[in-house]
Parts: C-alpha cells; structure tokens; sequence
C-alpha cells in the first residue's frame, strides 16, 4: 500500500501543473522555430554561407590549416543554387526584383547557372570552435545522400536546430526548479521567456544558435558542483567538461571556464580547511581532465593556424591590427556617448538579432527601446537583491543567492568580452566592426548568456512589477510581453514570409 501511494505521488510530481506548462511550451517553441527558419531564405547576411561551408568541411573531413581555408566548391554550389538577393539588394534597386529562384529553374538553365560557380577569399570562420559544426556535420552526412532536392536539404540543417532550442527551455526548468527552489515565477517565467524570445540566430546556420544550451547545461552542472559536498570530484569533472563544452561551441562562452576554475579553487580550499586532503588529488585530477578538450583544442589551432586561439587568420583576412596599449584608452567606449551607443546596440541585437532584408533591419524601434531600458533597469533590480540582508526579507536561500550571484557574473562578464574586444583593434577597412563604428554590437555572440541574463532579468522584472502594479499577476504580465515581442516580429518579418526563396514556395 505504502508502495503505490509513493509511485501515485512520482507520477503526481512528473504531471504537476509547472511541467505541463514547461512541456506546452516546448511544443510551442518548436513549432516557432519551424515556422521562422522555413520562412528566411538562404543564405541569411549573418555569415550564413561561412557557416554552411564550414559544415560541408567537417561533413568531409577537410580540416582547415592555414593557407588552406578556401570555400568548398559544394559550398559555393549550394549558394549559387539556392541563395536569395533579398537581403543585401536595397529596397531602391528593382534590378532583381524579377529573378527567380535559380532551384525553380529548368535543369538546363540551372545548369548554366551553376557553371563556373565560386566563392572568392578564405572563409573567416574556418578555425571557429569545431562542435556546432560537427553535429550539424552529421546532419548533414545523414541528409545527403538522400533524393530530396537541395533547398529541402539545406532546411534539414537548419531544423537541426530543434536539437538546441527545445531542451534549452527544459534544461532552464530544471535549473530554476532546484537551485531557485522558493521562486515558482522563475521556473515558469525563464522557459516562457525563452520560448518566444525574438533572437533570429536559431533561424539560420551559425554556431550561436547552439550557445544558449551549452551556456545553460555549463550553468546547471556549476551549480550542482558548488553545492556538492558529499562527491566533489565526480561534480567537477561534469561541471569542467559542460564549461568546455560551452567554450568549444562559442569562445565567448570563457566566463562559464572562468567560474569552472574559481569554483574548482575554492572548493580544493574548502577542502583543506575541513582537512579532507584525501580527497584533494581527485578532484585535482576531475579538474584537469575536464578542461582538456579544450587544451586539446587549443594545440591543434596553434598547429594549424599559428595561434592558440585561430583568430589571427580571422583578423588579418579582415584587416584588422592590434592597437598599441596606449591607443586603447582613446576608444570612444570610455565616453559616456560611446558606452551608451554600445550598451543599446547591443541589447536590441541580443534580443532581436541581426538579420537584414533589403538592408533593413528586421526591427520594431519602439520594441528595441523597450529592450536596452527594460534590460538596464530589471537587470540593475535583480541584482539589487543580491545584498543578504534584502535576500533574506525576500525568503531567498543561499542557493539561490548563489545562482543569481553565478548568473549575473556571467552576463556581466560576457557584456564585458565585447566591451574589451572592441578596444583592441584598428578595424581599417572593414565594414562592421569599422572604424567609425569601433564595437561588437552582436548580441549573437554572447548567446551563451541567455539562461543567465534572462534569469536575472526576470527576478527584476518581478521586483519591479510588485512595486509598480503589485496586484498584477507576474505571469500575466509577462505572458502580455511575450504576445506583444511575437507580434511585432511576425509583423517586422511579413516580407520575409511572403519571399518566393524559401521553404513554402519550394513545393
């Protein structure tokens, strides 16, 4: 008898009100998702047939080295046959407006089309971070050989997406549910939020649509492994290798390495002072071998390309110089001006994204305001009640005012690697960054702080709502936000749905 109520109770707990919620919610975002990426033709203005060629590299084993970063020919093929001029034609150029698909074309004819067809320059992108690419690799390895026709495969690709985005709402479930025990809001809110989150970078191929999960799970197994008291060791090892993980999908993704190692630090430190020593050389060794992936990594690149990191060939390709130290200072960045063009560009692009058409950012100006301020305000009140005196009027508990501090570090930080980065160099010639816009302005990149950004923006969003409106439901109001930031991307993106390049006019 005692043996079914406690089975009744399991299954009550795996069905309760929050999972269903959170599993509805999966549904939904996959079939966002679908709907967005069948509705943007290839190759998007982000870098897209970079990416694509990239994959086609690892699907074949071409390794690049340096001085052997060239386009594949496939690459190039597949961009000839099925790539757009939508986004980078002005809307004042009516030269195109009359060409037609090159894949709807008579055999013949396509053909012609595709004689000859080639990419020019090396791919700036060949030494990026291998794991995105690997998996989409074995997409791709499993799709081609089938008769589909080329743009239904190339949409194979980026549905593969489904494998990154759906189990980033689960795994934020999760994550808030066990080290944010006392605030239900965020264990609903995080996953709702994501679940309609406008970032157009899952819509195309690119690495950064991977960086959310790897950033979440990093997140997740760092928390785990800070309250672990009983197996240190195996936490580390866990915790070191979700890190890498991240870093070796985006190098943006360092602060999640950078937490591994302060929380590695601390923990052997603890363990000297409770004098359990024995238990110091494995987690030493957890330690280690965790974060070797990546010191794998790091010796292949400067192998092949000259640099521990690959970066070089990217910035000589794009001509940009390192500035000398005292040069830095002059950035415009440490202007009040400057910090404020930096700070809001690249808030609207960490939601919204950067994808163009017609060369027209694909934006609502009133939503982009609402996103730099909403951000700067809810992100200064979450971490507002980090101080312990206010956590503890709040009913909040050490865990998670562990996770809040966790998460705020991070963002704060990957804020701070575009920040720095934009000071060191002389851009030249180059059009974004330039020289006379010196940032990095693209959200996509720090990606991986999605989880963490947006459970520190919603413990302010709540915050500020109970001050404000506080007989207003939190949910409600945020599922009022959700609808308004949905709507007003599929009314920013009608032109794009109605493009005879993409995947619904492909029957």
């Amino acid at each position: 008898m005692a043996e079914t109520r406690t089975n009744s109770s399991r299954v009550a707990g795996r069905y309760e009100p929050a999972t269903v919620f959170v599993l509805a919610l999966c549904v939904i975002a996959a079939i966002r998702l679908l709907v967005f990426s069948a509705a943007f033709p290839f190759f998007t203005n982000v870098d897209e047939p970079s990416h694509f060629d990239l994959i086609c590299k690892h699907a074949h084993g071409h390794i690049p080295r340096a001085g052997q970063t060239g386009y594949e020919p496939e690459a190039a093929r597949y961009a000839r046959l099925t790539g757009t001029w939508e986004y980078m034609c002005p809307r004042s150029d009516s030269s195109l407006a009359a060409a037609p698909p090159v894949w709807r074309l008579p055999p013949q004819i396509q053909s012609e089309c595709l004689a000859g067809a080639m990419m020019g320059g090396p791919n700036h992108e060949a030494f990026s971070p291998p794991v995105y690419y690997l998996l989409e690799a074995l997409c791709f390895r499993a799709f081609a050989p089938s008769n589909w026709r080329e743009v239904h495969f190339l949409y194979a690709l980026r549905f593969f997406h489904l494998v990154f985005y759906v189990p980033l709402l689960w795994v934020s479930y999760r994550l808030c549910k066990r080290f944010c025990p006392n605030d239900p809001f965020l264990a609903a809110g995080v996953p709702l939020l994501l679940a309609f989150f406008p970032q157009d970078s899952f819509y195309s191929l690119n690495s950064d649509a991977a960086s959310p999960l790897a950033g979440a799970l990093a997140l997740y197994s760092l928390l785990a492994f800070s309250t672990n008291r009983e197996a240190p060791a195996p936490a580390c090892l866990v915790a070191g290798l979700m890190a890498s993980l991240a870093f070796l999908v985006k190098i943006s993704n360092w602060p999640f390495l950078l937490a591994f190692a302060a929380l590695a630090a601390f923990r052997a430190r603890d363990l000297s002072k409770r004098r359990l020593a024995g238990r110091l050389p494995g987690l030493l060794a957890a330690a280690a071998i965790s974060v070797t992936p990546v010191a794998l990594w790091l010796v292949w690149n400067k192998y092949a390309a000259g640099d521990w990191t690959g970066t070089a060939e990217k910035a000589r390709h794009l001509g940009w110089t390192r500035k000398a130290a005292s040069e830095i200072w002059r950035h415009p960045i440490f202007t009040p001006a400057g910090m404020a063009r930096f700070y809001h560009e690249l808030m609207t692009t960490f939601w919204r994204g950067e994808i163009v058409w017609r060369l027209e950012a694909i934006r609502n100006v009133g939503l982009d305001w609402f996103y730099s301020i909403s951000s700067l305000v809810f992100l200064a009140a979450g971490a507002y009640g980090l101080r312990s005196s206010r956590a503890a009027a709040d009913g909040g508990d050490s865990s998670e005012r562990a996770t809040v501090r966790l998460a705020l570090g991070v963002t704060l930080a990957s804020i701070g690697f575009l920040a720095g980065l934009s000071t060191l160099y002389d851009f030249g010639d180059c059009w974004y960054p330039s020289r006379d816009h010196p940032f990095f302005t693209s959200g996509r990149l720090i990606s991986g702080a999605l989880v963490p950004f947006a459970l520190i923006y919603l413990r302010g969003f709540r915050q500020v709502l109970a001050k404000c409106a506080p007989r207003l439901d939190p949910i409600l109001a945020l599922s009022l936000l959700v609808v308004a930031i949905t709507a007003s991307e599929i009314a920013a993106s009608l032109d794009v749905f109605h493009s005879a390049f993409n995947w619904y006019h492909s029957w």
